[in-house]
């Protein structure tokens, strides 16, 4: 079996129904209709979200579990959650797993209005429990840096910049 290529499946290539089910979720229909489920989303989450379900779909369909009628809520069982957190563990450290979990949750809640929230809470369960365990992959602290070591560096730049001026002005009088 080839391994999981994890890449986000680009927007104009997921299925029609998808894209449709996607783009509603987010329509505000004026005052006295009911908005879409991510209507109230920031551009931020919404670009997150869209590209955690496109790796979801990518490998979906890298294990043949996708065809264009399939629809969304058809694909997010237990099992092939289960099996897409393997290979995401698989090759990806840190907090991927966590986000990939919870990028699947957000989209498939927002993607089934015609559904409960609720009834997606296994897949909530699963993204709460996999915060608790994920460790970051590079450790940040190691790489800060002390406030006189910031200092140091600031004046650097400072100086550096201040020369760099100096000799602009002397080749332009030239």
């Amino acid at each position: 079996m080839k391994a999981f290529q994890a890449h986000s499946l680009p927007f104009d290539d997921w299925p029609e129904l998808h894209q449709q089910r996607w783009l509603e979720a987010q329509e505000y229909r004026g005052p006295f209709r009911p908005a879409g489920r991510a209507a109230h989303w920031r551009p931020h989450s919404v670009s997150k979200t869209r590209k955690g379900y496109g790796v979801w779909l990518s490998w979906n369909i890298q294990n043949g579990h996708a065809t264009a009628d399939t629809l969304p809520e058809e694909l997010v069982t237990q099992a092939s959650v289960d099996a897409y957190l393997t290979d995401v563990e698989a090759i990806n450290h840190g907090w991927t797993p966590y986000n990939r979990a919870q990028e699947l949750y957000d989209a498939i809640r927002i993607m089934t209005p015609h559904q409960k929230e609720t009834d997606w809470n296994w897949l909530r369960i699963a993204f709460e429990n996999l915060r608790l365990t994920a460790v970051p992959h590079r450790n940040k602290v190691e790489r800060l840096k002390l406030a006189w070591q910031i200092e140091e560096l600031a004046l650097s730049l400072m100086g550096d910049a201040e020369r760099s001026e100096e000799h602009t002005s002397e080749l332009q009088s030239h």
